[in-house]
């Protein structure tokens, strides 16, 4: 039988855990979108595409 006190703690820390983490990606996608209208670039997508295109050889 699970300990109902010990059960709510965990329960309570998996939460905060996930919130941290939901926060966490909100305010990395919110400063992407900032250095994407600052500058007019995506450096991730960039690095994304170079590594795909080096990798699939693609002909242009």
């Amino acid at each position: 039988m699970i300990d109902p006190i010990r059960g709510s703690v965990w329960r309570s820390n998996v939460h905060f855990f996930v919130g941290t983490i939901f926060l966490a990606t909100c305010g990395l996608w919110a400063g992407l979108v900032m250095v994407q209208a600052a500058w007019g670039i995506n450096p991730i997508s960039q690095a994304f595409a170079s590594t795909i295109n080096s990798e699939l050889q693609l002909p242009d």
